[in-house]
């Protein structure tokens, strides 16, 4: 599904490729995975590394050099995903990554790429040959199809090993971007136009390159000003739990807050961690990431 903001877009393109998903991938089972993360501090367990990288929910794995759980089947050149690209047109690719716990640091090789759109909001365009996506980060680019008639290159979606946990068989995700007359039977030669700090490098582009397209003047002063912390930390039980200004989140899925509110109502249980500004027009918050074991995207 996508859904298109109140601008029009801040550059022109030929195409929409539409989204290229990317994400980590885990050969465990869910229920697995979740009891390993959950596990209580004293079990002394470190959370599950990711096994392979996915662009569109796909990618071969060296199977003879991997492991897999107790009668799970693995099969090697299990396929990519494929793109088509015409020589001079530009593409729009609106990238989100859709991992567990991974970094994307995603490229095209030999390309490069204008980024004009964060999480929904439209930028200043600016040009990279690589785009890092934080956990559920999206952004929208734009790459000119630079090569020739005949060519084919690798799409590359990597995980860090340094700003993330995976066993290191597979961390690079690929797919295939094919020109026109170029043979779908073959695999591209080309090689990654990244270099080694980009991948290493946990954080997202700077704030000075990020500047909004349609900027917005906050007020000289805000109504309210509140200071909230992240931290995780174990709860009575010994399970290592996310807080943010100082309290876990409990929601009742069944009643949400939304439509709650909709309907009138502004008293919440406080496990459920509203905050109820009343009429201010303005809100200043100040976050502070106590949290020092990996890097993590902040949404609003």
């Amino acid at each position: 599904m996508i859904i298109h903001g109140p601008l029009p877009d801040s550059i022109s393109y030929d195409e929409d490729k539409g989204p290229i998903v990317l994400g980590d991938w885990y050969h465990s089972d869910y229920f697995s995975l979740v009891e390993q993360t959950m596990a209580p501090i004293s079990a002394n367990q470190p959370p599950p590394s990711s096994d392979n990288s996915l662009i569109n929910g796909k990618m071969n794995y060296p199977c003879a050099n991997g492991t897999t759980s107790a009668g799970q089947k693995c099969t090697p050149n299990a396929g990519l995903s494929k793109f088509q690209f015409q020589s001079g047109k530009k593409y729009r690719l609106r990238l989100i990554n859709t991992s567990a716990e991974a970094i994307i640091k995603f490229s095209i090789d030999n390309h490069n790429m204008t980024v004009f759109a964060n999480d929904f909001v439209q930028i200043q365009p600016y040009p990279t040959n690589v785009v890092t996506l934080g956990v559920g980060q999206r952004s929208d680019v734009v790459v000119e199809a630079s090569g020739q008639s005949g060519d084919l290159v690798w799409m590359r979606s990597n995980i860090s090993t340094i700003c993330s946990l995976n066993s290191g068989v597979s961390p690079g995700g690929m797919a295939v971007i094919y020109y026109e007359n170029a043979n779908t039977t073959a695999l591209p030669t080309s090689s990654p136009s990244y270099t080694t700090d980009q991948i290493s490098f946990c954080g997202n582009d700077a704030l000075s390159k990020t500047t909004p397209y349609k900027s917005i003047d906050p007020p000289s002063q805000a109504a309210t000003t509140e200071e909230l912390w992240i931290n995780l930390s174990p709860n009575a039980t010994g399970f290592n739990v996310w807080t943010f200004g100082g309290s876990t989140f409990r929601a009742d899925y069944n009643d949400p807050v939304l439509l709650e509110a909709k309907l009138g109502k502004t008293v919440f249980p406080e496990i459920w961690n509203v905050h109820n500004y009343g009429a201010n027009n303005s809100i200043r918050m100040v976050v502070y990431n106590n949290f020092t074991g990996g890097a993590h995207p902040m949404h609003m």
